[in-house]
């Protein structure tokens, strides 16, 4: 499986279209693997983009456990839009 860093990530789906906001394009990649951000610090998106923060070892956890199935769904019909 080929790996890239969420900050690489982040600024492909940022690139999609005009006018997106770091915010909810950060809890729209989370949600497609079940993650929700709402009770986190709202610094996380910004610092995820610009690599200045890991992601949290338990978001991690989540990650590495979906189904990569539902994650792929999650990206195509989303919950969050």
């Amino acid at each position: 499986m080929k790996r890239i860093c969420f900050g690489s990530l982040f600024m492909m789906y940022q690139a999609r279209g005009q006018g997106v906001k770091s915010d909810p394009l950060c809890r729209a990649i989370f949600a497609a693997f079940g993650v929700e951000l709402t009770y986190r610090d709202v610094s996380l998106p910004g610092h995820l983009k610009n690599g200045h923060d890991k992601i949290p070892s338990d978001i991690i956890d989540e990650v590495r456990t979906c189904d990569p199935e539902n994650a792929v769904r999650g990206f195509e019909t989303p919950s969050w839009a």
